[in-house]
């Protein structure tokens, strides 16, 4: 694990000082050299080493994972970029296959602490097409992180058009102002480690205005841009993915093991159907759980500017406190604490460790 960290910190200072103009443009389209055998009495760092050299940190963390599976071990490397369903996907030539709100399964390894993570989600309904960001952590300028609804930041929207080629492209691409650490497309300054996690979220979002390619492979949703660098999509239910990420803060599950496993248990590639009912069932009511946290924040905040004594304050603290009460009822019924308890192990559940 030493080993593992050492390499991580060597990612995080290179990517830190690159851009995307100078990072050397590598496609994942390639195949990973079959030349790299990996001894599995070597360290993770000594397997690193080894690897062929590339300038793209995903796909050199997508070389590591394939000579980590010669050894039958992934459990250390949670980076999925799918590359297979390249073979079978074809060139979008119309929004209705695309349609729908698609969760990027591109993750960097941040079980060590070394890197937040984030889920990357486009919504596409008709021509247009929005770009999010779901985070787990306080975002900026709040002091609590009780609504989920704070923790997704929208980034993007641009419009889906037909081409003269009968494809698919990208237009009117409009990217957010928002000042923060997660928007690829404004410069950040500010503390660190914010300033070292940004050129990080830079790298894995996809960036809709410069997209050259839309392909599309049943439930699978495959963007290029124009380095050549893939982002893989799967398709998935929008209430299911706010309500899993309800869920995750609710229970305080650890995003960074298990929100992977999670979508893929959601979305049919992991578990079997009893877990993927009960996870589903803790998603929506997850979502319950977020709109009644809001409510009683909505609440508080209005208590503090209320008279102390007064008929307002003490209509306010009863919504509050049936508030809460539901709240605890939701959050502490046996389902949903069957569904957190999936996850309460250390090591995460065999059907998560399953490539």
């Amino acid at each position: 694990m030493q080993g593992f960290l050492s390499m991580l910190e060597f990612l995080f200072e290179k990517l830190a000082r690159w851009s995307w103009i100078s990072v050397l443009s590598v496609t994942l389209f390639l195949a990973v050299s079959n030349g790299t055998s990996a001894k599995c009495s070597d360290s993770l760092n000594q397997i690193a080493a080894g690897l062929p050299a590339t300038s793209d940190a995903i796909l050199h963390m997508q070389q590591l994972r394939e000579a980590m599976e010669k050894c039958g071990d992934t459990q250390q490397i949670d980076l999925i970029v799918n590359q297979h369903a390249l073979a079978d996907a074809i060139d979008a030539d119309d929004v209705s296959q695309v349609a729908g709100v698609w969760v990027g399964d591109v993750w960097l390894p941040v079980d060590a602490g070394v890197v937040i993570p984030i889920a990357d989600v486009l919504t596409i309904s008709g021509s247009n097409i929005h770009q999010e960001v779901i985070r787990w952590w306080d975002p900026e300028n709040a002091e609590t992180g009780g609504q989920a609804s704070e923790y997704i930041l929208r980034l993007a929207s641009a419009k889906l058009v037909r081409s003269e080629a009968g494809k698919l492209v990208v237009t009117e691409f409009k990217p957010s102002a928002h000042v923060s650490e997660h928007n690829p497309y404004q410069a950040f300054k500010g503390p660190e480690p914010a300033t070292l996690r940004h050129p990080i979220n830079s790298f894995m979002l996809i960036n809709l205005g410069k997209i050259t390619r839309i392909r599309i492979a049943g439930d699978r949703l495959l963007l290029v841009d124009g380095d050549a660098r893939v982002r893989s999509y799967v398709r998935h239910n929008p209430e299911l993915v706010k309500g899993g990420h309800g869920f995750f803060l609710a229970a305080e599950i650890s995003a960074a093991r298990y929100w992977p496993c999670f979508m893929r248990v959601l979305s049919g590639n992991a578990g079997d159907d009893d877990t993927r009912k009960l996870l589903q069932a803790a998603a929506l009511t997850a979502n319950d759980i977020v709109k009644l946290q809001a409510a009683i924040d909505a609440g508080l905040d209005q208590l503090q500017r209320t008279p102390t004594g007064s008929d307002e304050a003490t209509r306010l603290e009863q919504e509050i406190k049936s508030a809460s009460s539901k709240r605890a009822a939701l959050a502490g019924g046996e389902k949903f604490i069957a569904a957190a308890m999936v996850f309460s192990a250390e090591d995460p559940p065999a059907f998560c460790q399953q490539n």
